[in-house]
């Protein structure tokens, strides 16, 4: 871990009802270590926890040791809702090759019961626990598909566009062969017209 490392942003639903002591559910992760730090933070955001006096939540990291041994530290019972963070040190002399975390519900005795989620998990070098914002590539997936809405509207406008002007068209195509077919027609009967009365003439003519 270098930086921020962010767990997970789905929710995970926590159940947990022990009878004879205690008992828990866990959410588990191992993480590698690049660089050493003295301190790292676990943080969650914890919301409708219904728990009793004997159960809650709990976050978790083991650290795991060169020489092959490991300690495992964990945070109070979380019993409210809201954002908690858990901070552990690294011990001096001690070389850190990585870690695991756990997000669980943990009952304390007999007769513990409750539920509450989990989401918004990361893992941080430092003491604080910041906000849990978008990442490089989550930016990119959204603007990415902000501009393929906006082209495909674009294009739809074009296509609604462009039918109109197919349907306007086909509007003055329609007009004009009307237009042409009446006077075809027009043209016709005055020519007809013509012939006759020229006939109707030269039969006068010869009859007389």
């Amino acid at each position: 871990i270098t930086g921020v490392i962010k767990i997970t942003d789905g929710q995970f639903d926590f159940n947990v009802t022990a009878s004879n002591g205690a008992g828990d559910l866990a959410l588990k992760q191992t993480i590698g270590v690049l660089r050493q730090e003295k301190k790292y933070t676990l943080s969650a955001w914890f919301s409708d926890v219904s728990v009793n006096e004997n159960v809650g939540a709990r976050l978790l990291i083991r650290l795991h040791y060169d020489t092959g041994d490991y300690a495992d530290l964990a945070s109070n019972l979380i019993t409210t809702s809201g954002k908690h963070k858990h901070t552990v040190s690294v011990p001096d002399g001690k070389i850190l090759v990585n870690m695991t975390v756990w997000v669980y519900a943990h009952a304390q005795a007999a007769g513990g019961i409750g539920s509450f989620k989990a989401n918004f998990i990361q893992l941080e070098k430092g003491t604080f626990a910041t906000d849990w914002y978008p990442n490089i590539g989550e930016f990119a997936d959204a603007t990415a598909l902000t501009a393929l809405t906006t082209e495909v509207t674009k294009q739809g406008g074009q296509i609604t566009s462009n039918s109109n002007s197919l349907t306007a068209l086909n509007n003055r195509v329609t007009v004009a062969e009307t237009n042409i077919s009446k006077k075809a027609e027009s043209s016709a009967v005055i020519a007809l017209d013509s012939k006759v009365t020229t006939i109707d003439g030269k039969v006068t003519s010869n009859s007389n």
